[in-house]
C-alpha cells in the first residue's frame, strides 16, 4: 500500500469518525488546538491555501450557526493582529469591489434615517468642536422607541439591562453574565433580601462595612452596597475567571430612563456609571481635561483654605408669619456661574503680609467688628460665618477667620475697611490668566434651556454636582477632583452676591438658603435676567419661616411647603418630630444601630424623632456627625469669635 492510499485511508477513517462521534471530535480538536497551537495554525493555513472554496463555505455556515462566537473571534483577531486585519481589509476592498459597493447600496437604503441623523451629528460636532458642542435630540426620537439604536450611540456607551431584584442579578452571574444592571428601589431591595437570606454576622458586615459574603451552593460571592448608588456582585469560583454585574440605582432619572439615556448619549456623553447625576459631572470634568488644571496647593495654604471653605449662606434673619407681599429672588445655577469665572491652578501661591494684593483669588486672615444692633449700618446682616469646634456654624458681628477674596471685598465694599481688616493673605497667580476650565458650563447651561422638562431638570442638577465634585472627600474611592481651593471660592462667589442683595434692603430680609433670599416689601429690585447667574425674581403674598430650610410660601390662597432634607408634610410645620426625606426605610446601618433587625427592609411609617439642630437642620439617626452646612445667627458677641480664628472644615479629612 502507498503512502497516497495511506492517506486517502486516514482522511476516509477521520470523516467517518467525525460523523458518528461529532462531540468527541470536536472536544479532540480543541485539545489539539491548545497543546499544538503552532501545528494548528499551519495546518489551517495549509487548509486553507489547498482547499479555498471549502474553507469558504466552512466559514460561511459557522457565521450563520455561530454569529456570536465569530463576531468574538473577529474581534479578538483584529485587537491581537491590527496590522494582518488592515492588509486583509485593503485586499478585500480591491479584489471585490462590486460586492463592498453593493453593501453600502443596500445599506443605505435601509438606514436612511439613520444616516441622516449621523451626519448632521457630525456636521455639528466638527464645526462646535468635540468637548464643548453639545447636540440635542431630534424630536423624531421621542416616537422612535422601537428603532434599532444608531451606530454613534452605540459607541458612546454599553447598553444597559433593567433589573428589578437582586436574586435576577446573581441569576446573571450564575449564568456567566456580567454587565450593567439598572432599576429603582436598590436599597430597598437589598434590605429585603438581606432579610431573607443573610446570617446575622453577615447582616452586621453588611450594616458596618457596605459588604457581605453570599453563599450559593458551592459557590461565594461579594456582594457590596453603597446606600442610594449601587449593588455590585461579584463571583469568584475556582476555575473560573472573575465576572461582576452592578446594579445601579437609577431613579434620579424620572419615570423613562431609556429615553434620557438616549438623551444624554445623543449629547455625546459616555456614562460610565448610573447612580445620579454626579455621574453625568464626573465625566463632563474628564471629558473636558479639568484634573489638569487642578494643582495641588502648598500646604500652608492648604491649612487656610479649609479654614476659608464654607457652604452655602444659610441663615435666618426674621422667623415668623409674614401676612404680606414677599419679594423671593433665586439665582440661576449659582454654583455653576461662579465656576465659570475660576482660573487654572496651575500657577503659584505667594504670602502677602497686609491688605496690599496684586492678585484677584487669595485667601485672607480677616478681623471683623461691624457693631451691635443700630451699631451695625446693615443690621441685621453681618459679613462673614464662623465655624466652632462643634462644626456649627453662626454669623457673629465681630471676629477673626480666614476667608476668599471675593466674599472679603465685597464685605470691604460694604462695611469699610476700618470694620473690615485684612492682615495677611495667600495670593495666586496663575501662569495663564485667560485659561477658564470650567467655561464649558455656559455651553451647558444654554443647552439645559432647550432642552425637554425631564432632561433640563436632570442637568440642572448635574451642573450643581461639580461643584459637589470639587469638595467630595474621599469615601470608598479616591476622588480625583477634590480641591478645597476651587470649592471655597466658588461658594465665596455666591455669597458675595446673596450679602449684596441682603445688603440692599438689610431691614426686609427673612432669610437666605445658599442662593435664594427673601424680603418683604413690594419693590422689585429689577435684577430679572435669563441667563446664567441672573436673578430670578417671583412675587409672593405670604410668607412663613421656621427656619432657615423649613418655610412656607403662599401665592393666592395657597400654602406651599418646603423643608429641605425632609418630606413637605405638616408635621415639619406643626411639631418638630417630622417623618424623615422622602421614604425613609430601615435599612441594615439604621437596624444595626437601634437593634431593630425584624424591621429590615420596610418603610418606617411612625413618625420618628429627628431633633433639630441649632441653626434649623435635620438630624436624622444615621448621620455621621454635626454636619457644617447647617447655620444659626447669634446676634451677641463673644470673646471667643474674635480670639480664635474659625475652625475649619473637617468632613474631608474623614
Amino acid at each position: 500500500m502507498t503512502s497516497k492510499d495511506k492517506q486517502e485511508r486516514a482522511a476516509a477513517y477521520q470523516k467517518a469518525y467525525r460523523e458518528r462521534h461529532p462531540e468527541k471530535f470536536a472536544a479532540y480538536r480543541k485539545a489539539y488546538r491548545e497543546t499544538h497551537p503552532e501545528k494548528f495554525a499551519a495546518y489551517q493555513k495549509a487548509y486553507r491555501e489547498t482547499h479555498p472554496e471549502k474553507f469558504a463555505a466552512y466559514q460561511k455556515a459557522y457565521r450563520e450557526t455561530h454569529p456570536e462566537k465569530f463576531a468574538a473571534y473577529w474581534k479578538a483577531y483584529r485587537e491581537r493582529h491590527p496590522e494582518k486585519f488592515a492588509a486583509y481589509q485593503k485586499a478585500y476592498r480591491e479584489t471585490h469591489r462590486e460586492r463592498i459597493a453593493a453593501y453600502q447600496k443596500a445599506y443605505r437604503e435601509t438606514h436612511r434615517e439613520e444616516i441622516r441623523l449621523s451626519k448632521r451629528l457630525w456636521e455639528q460636532r466638527r464645526a462646535g468642536g468635540d468637548r464643548d458642542q453639545w447636540s440635542l435630540l431630534p424630536d423624531e426620537m421621542d416616537q422612535a422607541g422601537q428603532l434599532t439604536r444608531w451606530r454613534y450611540i452605540l459607541s458612546r456607551r454599553p447598553w444597559f439591562v433593567v433589573c428589578r431584584d437582586v436574586e435576577e442579578a446573581i441569576g446573571r452571574l450564575m449564568c456567566g453574565m456580567g454587565g450593567v444592571l439598572v432599576g429603582r428601589g436598590v436599597d430597598q431591595a437589598v434590605s429585603r433580601w438581606a432579610k431573607d437570606r443573610l446570617p446575622t454576622d453577615q447582616l452586621v458586615r453588611l450594616a458596618e462595612r457596605g459588604e457581605a459574603i453570599v453563599r450559593q451552593g458551592a459557590v461565594f460571592y461579594l456582594a457590596e452596597h453603597v446606600p442610594g448608588n449601587f449593588l455590585r456582585i461579584t463571583r469568584e469560583a475556582p476555575g473560573e475567571r472573575r465576572t461582576r454585574v452592578t446594579w445601579w440605582e437609577v431613579g434620579w432619572m424620572g419615570e423613562d430612563p431609556q429615553t434620557l439615556d438616549r438623551a444624554i448619549a445623543w449629547m455625546g456623553t459616555r456614562l460610565r456609571s448610573w447612580h445620579g447625576p454626579s455621574a453625568l459631572s464626573a465625566t463632563w470634568m474628564r471629558e473636558r481635561g479639568v484634573k489638569e488644571h487642578l494643582a495641588p496647593v502648598p500646604q500652608e495654604v492648604e491649612s487656610a483654605a479649609g479654614r476659608a471653605y464654607f457652604g452655602g449662606d444659610i441663615r435666618s434673619f426674621r422667623l415668623g408669619v409674614f401676612d404680606e407681599p414677599v419679594q423671593k429672588y433665586d439665582m440661576n445655577s449659582a454654583y455653576a456661574w461662579s465656576l465659570t469665572y475660576l482660573p487654572s491652578f496651575r500657577g503659584r501661591w505667594e504670602w502677602i503680609d497686609g491688605d496690599r494684593c496684586p492678585s484677584w483669588w487669595s485667601v485672607c486672615r480677616v478681623s471683623w467688628d461691624v457693631g451691635i444692633g443700630t451699631e451695625n449700618p446693615l443690621y441685621p446682616v453681618t459679613p462673614f460665618p464662623w465655624r466652632g469646634d462643634d462644626a456649627l456654624v453662626c454669623y457673629p458681628p465681630a471676629g477673626t477667620g480666614w476667608y476668599w477674596s471675593p466674599l472679603v471685598r465685597q464685605a470691604q465694599t460694604l462695611w469699610g475697611k476700618e470694620r473690615i481688616q485684612v492682615h495677611e493673605r495667600w495670593a495666586f497667580m496663575p501662569d495663564d490668566p485667560n485659561v477658564r476650565p470650567f467655561a464649558w458650563l455656559k455651553d451647558l447651561y444654554r443647552y439645559r434651556r432647550q432642552a425637554g422638562e425631564h432632561l433640563s431638570s436632570v442637568l440642572k442638577t448635574a451642573m450643581s454636582s461639580v461643584y459637589g465634585k470639587l469638595v467630595q472627600g474621599p469615601g470608598k474611592w479616591p476622588n480625583p477632583y477634590q480641591h478645597l481651593a476651587a470649592a471655597g471660592l466658588c461658594t465665596a462667589m455666591v455669597r458675595a452676591r446673596v450679602l449684596w442683595l441682603a445688603a440692599r434692603h438689610p431691614r426686609n430680609v427673612i432669610s437666605a438658603l445658599t442662593d435664594c433670599l427673601w424680603m418683604t416689601g413690594n419693590e422689585d429690585v429689577g435684577l430679572e435676567r435669563d441667563c446664567l447667574g441672573s436673578w430670578r425674581h417671583t412675587a409672593l403674598d405670604g410668607f412663613a419661616a421656621f427656619s432657615p430650610n423649613c418655610y412656607r410660601e403662599r401665592r393666592g390662597e395657597d400654602w406651599v411647603s418646603h423643608a429641605a432634607g425632609a418630606e413637605p408634610n405638616s408635621a415639619c410645620f406643626s411639631a418638630y418630630p417630622a417623618l424623615g426625606r422622602r421614604k425613609v426605610l430601615w435599612t441594615p446601618a439604621l437596624c444595626h444601630a437601634q437593634g431593630r433587625w425584624a424591621n429590615l427592609g420596610e418603610v418606617i411609617e411612625e413618625p420618628v424623632e429627628l431633633p433639630m439642630r441649632p441653626g434649623g437642620g435635620f438630624s436624622y439617626p444615621d448621620d455621621d456627625g454635626p454636619n457644617p452646612f447647617w447655620h444659626s445667627y447669634h446676634p451677641g458677641r463673644s470673646e471667643e469669635y474674635a480670639s480664635v480664628c474659625s475652625h475649619p472644615y473637617r468632613k474631608l479629612d474623614k
